[in-house]
């Protein structure tokens, strides 16, 4: 095997994407997977074949992709404050329905605007901050915002929106209460708008760590968890997955052994990302973990090569290391092809860096 090579189990891969699907089924929620874990057309198809409702994105170019396979409710996560982002959206809007997402007045009237221009009408929800103090509102602002925007003309007001993105700065220990506390903050906001005499359509929220336990609130209405789909060392660390629920790994060889006890492999900070989790995570010590030597640790990352510290009959020159990345999502973004060992060929990674501009 050639290395340094980002791989790909797609047995994994598959029932990871179809027991997500079955869950959110079994619970009555709808799936609308975070597009940005593998940004890749090929694995979004075989999302829409099992089931799922529709992709939240992290980019434009992420939401022009899902429309160009089909997709037909495209949310995406971020308030939008550029006209020209806008005009991108506008014009796959008539064919696809297209949900923004907003925590100020100001980038909703920027979308009211747009939408009147072109005749057409975005759905919206409003991010609650559940406790990551990224984007969004507490429960009560919230409310108040979507009660003005719910007059807007060619604007339709959906719901409320919110991401527990903060578990990834915990422990496992705290994963419960994240969730309890990402569903309240929905309900709340729910509650404090209904009583300002306007309903909500939908509620929805999303994390790998949390989903298990979000669907179980009944007023969660669509579900967006997105780095399940490979799992990563940081989920293994917040016991949402096991090694064997891991679909993408990073091979590697060893290289040099220049002292006792250190290895360097030909896998870097290109490969692996330098991340230690999307906030940063105590539990999580080096730059990924070797199968079969949980003992060894990669100690640090250069751009092309890795230092290993581990007992020195661990390794030997020439030895090929499969390694699980932190952050699969990161991972995944560092290269355009993921390589299916067990089938010889290769998944694209096609939604890299603007990679759509050509087409709006």
């Amino acid at each position: 095997m050639r290395t340094p090579v980002t791989c790909i189990d797609k047995t994994i891969l598959e029932k990871n994407i179809n027991q997500m699907q079955s869950l959110a089924d079994s619970k009555n929620k709808l799936l609308m997977p975070m597009m940005k874990t593998h940004k890749s057309t090929q694995i979004a198809k075989m999302q829409l074949e099992a089931g799922c409702y529709g992709f939240l994105c992290g980019t434009i170019d992420e939401c022009i992709a899902a429309y160009t396979i089909g997709a037909k409710n495209i949310m995406y996560a971020y308030p939008i404050s550029n006209i020209e982002n806008l005009q991108r959206l506008c014009k796959i809007s008539k064919e696809t329905n297209i949900m923004l997402r907003t925590d100020s007045y100001e980038c909703a009237m920027l979308a009211k605007t747009a939408a009147e221009q072109e005749n057409l009408i975005f759905q919206m929800s409003v991010i609650v901050d559940s406790g990551l103090h990224r984007f969004g509102l507490e429960p009560s602002k919230a409310a108040n915002l979507a009660y003005q925007i719910s007059s807007f003309s060619n604007i339709e007001f959906i719901g409320f929106s919110t991401h527990p993105g903060h578990v990834y700065k915990k422990t496992y220990e705290y994963v419960e209460q994240i969730a309890k506390e990402e569903c309240e903050s929905l309900v709340l906001a729910k509650k404090e708008l209904l009583s300002l005499g306007v309903k909500t359509k939908f509620l929805t929220t999303g994390s790998t760590p949390t989903v298990r336990m979000a669907v179980n609130c009944k007023d969660i209405d669509i579900i967006h968890p997105g780095n399940y789909v490979f799992n990563d060392f940081i989920q293994i660390s917040l016991k949402a997955a096991t090694e064997e629920d891991c679909a993408l790994t990073v091979s590697a060889s060893i290289v040099s052994n220049p002292e006792e006890g250190i290895f360097i492999m030909d896998a870097g900070a290109k490969c692996l990302g330098l991340d230690k989790g999307a906030h940063g995570n105590s539990a999580i010590l080096g730059y990924g973990y070797i199968l079969d030597h949980p003992k060894a640790c990669v100690v640090s990352l250069s751009e092309e090569v890795g230092i290993i510290s581990a007992n020195q009959e661990q390794f030997s020159i020439g030895d090929i290391i499969c390694i699980i990345p932190n952050h699969s999502c990161s991972t995944a973004n560092l290269t355009n092809r993921l390589y299916c060992i067990e089938e010889d060929e290769y998944i694209d990674v096609d939604i890299r860096g603007n990679s759509y501009n050509f087409y709006l």
